[in-house]
């Protein structure tokens, strides 16, 4: 958008400075006529000077004029003489003189036809006559519009012994004016035509930037609604930084059914209500942007609480009412919010990870808010090179969360998290999500895998009463190569492998539960337990339980923050859950246990462990064992 702008700014200004040119370029031609017209004034006056020395040479004793006046014979000599200097560019020549009565009579008349008689009077309708002949200088004068042939005059004063005893008068005439003119006319003409051309271009060019700006305003307002479009998204992040922006997804539930009984334009009628409502709720700086038919995107700057902003916009949300009909209803929301993490410069990996909350929020019945915080940003930004660096320093730490007994409040395990160390900002920890996915199927991947467990196994060894659990992919149980590094680490620490459980983090679908349950009994023959993470999303069913011998369920973090919006159904849900694992003998863990109503929530239930930051956020094991001596 800014570059398209500026693009139209660089031409106006070439144009302009052409334009400038082309005047500039007139303006010189202009200036060279004229001098090239006062040149030939000045030959003018050097002729006028050749010709009355010539009517000068007379005998001693006789002035010009009194040969003049009494020499008929001489007269007319000098008139054909006269004659023969006409050209082109001398219309007339004729000499003045002024008699007693101070009045100007010919003397000479250099025409052939109808020359003006000797001794005729003559009346100058200009006052720069009787000024040279008083002072002797010569002038050039314009003759009036009524002397159609004659461009200008130059009088030219013949004076004897200090005095002016006539006036030559030489016609420049117009058709010589004209033809100097027609000199730099080519130019002068190319001149206009490339000033008309450039006007007319600097008027379509306007025309464009009109034509454009209003298009870019179509382009990036929803015409129904007046939010701004998807145009406007993409574009405002070509020019803003994506980290400094929360954003939070809002789908309007079920809006086929507002169209379906009260038609369409009541649904346009909705739809305007609904964004003019959400346009009151924003802080300063926030944009609202139609993304989809019900689905809107808000972008907020990164100055308040984007969650109790969200929660606040939720609840009223909820509680608009509409009219149609003399018909009141409301319509609920599902709504995704992200905090952004520092550094994602990716709009499309900020839309994804909306959507795919935004799923999870429609797969559990719709009409919820969830929340991404900074810390549970997905994909990573690192590039293969930087996590190598990484990993050939030995910069992974493994950091340790609590598993809390809900009946003793004491912490019965720790599940190791995974964190690298960026060497450029030691106090920097690079959670998995930011370099995970990038490794996943290099040498890089195995690498860091071995140094997390050679970190558990150090913890395990140095602190003989703990129980820890790691992370695995399906993907890592499906590797040979894992594998075998995994139980080659179990035999040579079989001692304390009781001590280690393996949770199965379910990012693809079982299809071969043979050869799962196959490599689960190569872990747990060392005494080692085995979870299934995550458990109540994603793929995850009863099957697991039907086809699979594991010891531990963790149910997955948006079942449980459910209880916050929707505590009645999730209750039946999770207790449901929770007579399950008792009938199998399941160990039963609740994650993202974020505050006391969740807990409360899950005791009640009956969830014999949580886990979350309400109870202990991952930190180094010194912190919450101390260190050894």
């Amino acid at each position: 958008m800014k570059q398209s702008n500026r693009t139209s700014i660089y031409i106006l200004v070439i144009i302009g400075a052409m334009l400038l040119f082309v005047f500039y370029l007139q303006y010189t031609i202009s200036k060279n006529t004229q001098k090239l017209k006062a040149l030939e004034v000045e030959k003018a006056r050097e002729f006028a000077g050749k010709i009355e020395r010539y009517m000068k040479m007379e005998p001693k004793g006789k002035t010009l004029l009194d040969t003049l006046q009494n020499d008929s014979e001489k007269r007319e000599e000098l008139n054909r003489v006269l004659h023969a200097f006409l050209t082109k560019e001398f219309q007339y020549i004729f000499l003045l003189t002024k008699d007693k009565q101070e009045h100007y009579r010919f003397v000479l008349d250099a025409s052939l036809e109808d020359p003006v008689a000797y001794n005729t009077l003559f009346f100058p309708n200009n006052p720069t006559f009787d000024e040279v002949y008083r002072t002797g200088k010569p002038k050039i004068i314009r003759e009036k519009k009524s002397m159609e042939e004659i461009w200008l005059s130059l009088l030219y004063p013949i004076r004897s012994q200090g005095d002016t005893q006539m006036l030559m008068v030489i016609d420049l005439s117009k058709a010589y004016s004209q033809s100097l003119s027609s000199f730099n006319a080519p130019l002068i003409r190319i001149a206009k035509m490339m000033q008309g051309f450039l006007l007319l271009s600097i008027l379509f060019m306007g025309y464009l930037m009109l034509s454009y700006n209003r298009l870019q305003k179509q382009l990036y307002h929803d015409p129904l609604t007046g939010a701004y479009s998807k145009y406007f998204l993409n574009t405002f992040f070509e020019s803003n930084r994506l980290d400094r922006y929360d954003f939070i997804m809002i789908d309007i539930d079920e809006f086929k059914s507002v169209n379906a009984r009260f038609g369409y334009d009541a649904g346009d009628s909705v739809l305007k209500s609904f964004v003019s409502t959400i346009k009151e709720k924003l802080p300063k700086g926030a944009k609202l942007v139609r993304s989809g038919g019900t689905e809107f995107l808000v972008i907020i700057p990164k100055e308040g609480n984007i969650e109790t902003v969200s929660k606040a916009l939720f609840c009223v949300l909820k509680r608009k009412k509409y009219l149609f009909d003399d018909e009141v209803f409301t319509l609920t929301v599902s709504m995704s919010v992200l905090e952004t993490p520092n550094g994602m410069y990716s709009l499309q990996k900020a839309e994804r990870m909306l959507d795919e909350r935004m799923l999870e929020i429609k797969n559990l019945g719709k009409n919820g808010l969830r929340f991404i915080g900074a810390d549970q940003e997905e994909n990573g930004y690192f590039t293969l090179d930087q996590v190598r660096t990484m990993l050939e320093a030995e910069k992974p730490l493994c950091l340790y969360q609590p598993v809390v007994d809900t009946k003793t409040g004491k912490t019965v395990r720790y599940e190791a998290l995974v964190r690298l160390i960026d060497p450029e900002n030691p106090d920097v920890l690079i959670a998995p999500g930011q370099f995970m996915d990038i490794i996943k199927g290099t040498s890089q991947y195995l690498k860091l895998s071995k140094q997390v467990l050679k970190g558990v196994f150090k913890t395990l060894q140095a602190y003989p009463n703990l129980h820890v659990s790691v992370n695995l992919d399906l993907n890592d149980l499906y590797n040979d190569e894992v594998m075998t590094m995994i139980t080659t680490e179990l035999k040579k620490h079989a001692g304390f492998a009781h001590r280690l459980s393996f949770e199965i983090l379910e990012e693809h679908e079982i299809k071969d539960y043979t050869r799962v349950q196959r490599i689960f009994k190569q872990l747990k023959r060392y005494g080692s337990q085995i979870a299934i993470d995550d458990f109540g999303s994603g793929f995850a069913n009863y099957n697991h339980v039907l086809h699979l011998d594991i010891d531990v369920l963790k149910v997955d973090g948006s079942l449980i923050r459910e209880l916050l919006e929707n505590p009645e159904r999730t209750e039946k849900l999770l207790h449901s859950i929770k007579v399950l694992a008792d009938s199998f003998g399941y160990v039963l863990v609740a994650e993202f246990v974020s505050d006391e109503r969740i807990y409360r929530h899950i005791k009640a239930i009956g969830f014999e462990y949580a886990q979350g930051y309400y109870l202990g956020k991952p930190e180094p094991i010194e912190y919450y064992e101390g260190s050894l001596k």
